[in-house]
């Protein structure tokens, strides 16, 4: 009966109607063995197999069987099929796929091979307790208990696996969710200290409350003594990669705990993952709770997660402020990889966040009464001394528009805002509100955001402050204005002939005397907007 009933769930397979086959696909972006191709194949046959890893059957209590992966191999190690397990109910999870093969090579040996797609481990090939499988082109479902079924035992002599961080030039917010040793530590050390090439950056590993190591000819020096999974931690570092082998971490064996006020996390996972799925232990979050990246945003609790920060990411490191008056522990879920396929919005401007070590989070709206406000409609950017430090678009949340603005500094710094209305491509002057950066505040809420006022009165100003001369050119073009940042020279055709970087001049003089004679349009960017001007050279 049991047989029966395999076989008609095998064939309901071949068909195309949905059982419970383990969601591995859904998970991970691309089989581990890409270049299998059933096109070649004429016959198949249908194979089902218990798997065994280390003497252990694989069962539904086995950590992460939802991400084990079988393939077929012929003689020349050509993949012939491949599948996840399949959840057919019984005793165990089923090895259950079909061997492609063509009609003249009837016979075929086939030798087997598994992956860990959770934990990046290659078993490699393992052993089966029939001498091989041979082809014959029919539909075989062996009957599902451990004396009929084929097994195929797997053996690793290591768990280990690999993780590769990849670190931007300047501070990067760094975790590991490879087993926290200190072999694993050493590899840090030595992976930091490999990039340094330049003599101008000090590089620096740094804990919130373990202390820090800095790098001085060659040598590490500091109070820093191990590296933990649960923690975040600061590098300082040139641009690269460094890879870490070990024992993957097991999520449930690192809880996180989260004090009230601010927190150092790390992300012991090996799989990205959605923030409300890595968060989804955190049963009952705090209003006004956030979780932060470095440079890719920030979310907040209200009715669920909202903000700019999609996936969680292995290898980075993450704040969370928890508002309660109580700790909250919890552990990321240990098998699942749900990802959310997220392309960011283009941006008008772009900041540098791995320039500084530390964000602070801002939610701005912006006066209705002066604008017509839609997703995505308008991009609000955050500057001091004109070199932007964060921007982000409108988002509607809950029929309420806010930017969920990240903005890097340092302590006691100006920061003012601009405005780039994205449908008609323009520009407004700075906002008459400003802040004064302070590392880790929150300014605004999804309740109260900070409300900006552009009235245009600073472009208006610099409009009439604003002058070129002499007009007609020959050879140099002067240009006075406040706060310039860039200056582009135009032809009649509208082809970009000359651009010039001010850096926040009030003076600047353009060398026009490889241009020929005639009308050229002079587009004077500055902190307060645009300004086009008709310019004749002679």
């Amino acid at each position: 009966m049991r047989k029966s009933l395999l076989i008609l769930i095998a064939l309901l397979a071949m068909c195309g109607s949905s059982i419970a086959q383990a969601p591995l696909y859904d998970l991970i972006e691309s089989s581990h063995w890409s270049d299998f191709n059933e096109g070649p194949y004429e016959t198949n046959t249908f194979f089902g197999a218990i798997i065994t890893i280390n003497g252990e059957i694989v069962t539904y209590d086995y950590d992460h069987w939802q991400y084990l992966e079988l393939a077929a191999f012929d003689d020349n190690e050509v993949c012939r099929g491949h599948d996840g397990l399949w959840d057919d109910g019984e005793q165990y999870p089923m090895a259950l796929f079909s061997v492609f093969h063509m009609d003249n090579e009837l016979g075929l040996s086939i030798s087997f091979k598994l992956y860990d797609h959770f934990n990046g481990i290659d078993y490699g090939y393992g052993t089966l307790n029939i001498p091989c499988l041979t082809g014959e082109d029919n539909f075989d479902v062996y009957d599902w208990d451990e004396e009929t079924t084929p097994v195929i035992s797997f053996v690793s002599s290591s768990v280990s696996t690999t993780q590769t961080i990849v670190l931007s030039d300047g501070w990067n917010w760094f975790s590991t969710s490879i087993e926290g040793s200190d072999d694993v530590f050493g590899q840090l050390k030595d992976g930091v200290a490999a990039l340094n090439t330049s003599s101008t950056t000090s590089p620096m590993i740094k804990s919130l409350d373990d202390g820090y190591l800095t790098l001085s000819n060659g040598s590490w020096s500091g109070s820093l003594a191990s590296l933990q999974n649960e923690q975040m931690y600061l590098i300082k570092s040139n641009g690269g990669s460094v890879t870490l082998t070990g024992d993957p971490a097991n999520p449930t064996n690192h809880p996180i705990t989260l004090i009230p006020g601010w927190n150092w996390i790390g992300f012991v996972s090996q799989n990205d993952m959605t923030v409300a799925t890595a968060l989804s232990q955190i049963t009952t979050p705090n209003v006004g709770d956030i979780i932060k990246n470095i440079d890719d945003g920030f979310l907040t609790y209200s009715n669920g997660w909202n903000g700019n920060l999609s996936n969680m990411v292995s290898g980075k490191g993450y704040l969370y402020l928890n508002k309660g008056n109580d700790p909250i522990t919890f552990t990321y879920p240990s098998s699942s990889k749900e990802v959310v396929d997220y392309t960011p919005l283009p941006k008008y401007w772009n900041a540098n966040h791995n320039a500084f070590p530390t964000t602070l989070c801002v939610m701005v709206t912006l006066d209705e009464n002066e604008f017509g406000m839609r997703e995505g409609s308008h991009e609000i950017g955050a500057f001091v001394n004109g070199e932007c430090r964060g921007s982000a678009r409108l988002q509607n949340v809950d029929g309420r528009y806010v930017a969920f603005l990240s903005v890097s500094g340092d302590e006691g710094e100006k920061v003012n805002f601009q405005l780039y209305d994205v449908n008609s491509d323009s520009m407004f002057g700075t906002a008459a509100e400003y802040i004064n950066y302070t590392a880790d505040a929150v300014i605004g809420s999804l309740s109260n955001p900070m409300t900006l006022h552009f009235r245009n009165t600073g472009l208006e100003s610099f409009l009439n402050t604003l002058s070129l001369y002499p007009n007609p050119a020959k050879d140099k073009l002067t240009i006075n204005g406040e706060a310039l940042l860039t200056v582009k020279i135009y032809n009649a055709l509208g082809q970009m002939v000359l651009v010039e970087d001010c850096n926040n001049n009030s003076n600047v003089e353009l060398n026009m005397g490889g241009l020929s004679a005639g009308v050229y349009t002079v587009a004077v960017e500055s902190v307060f907007g645009t300004a086009n001007k008709l310019v004749v050279k002679e």
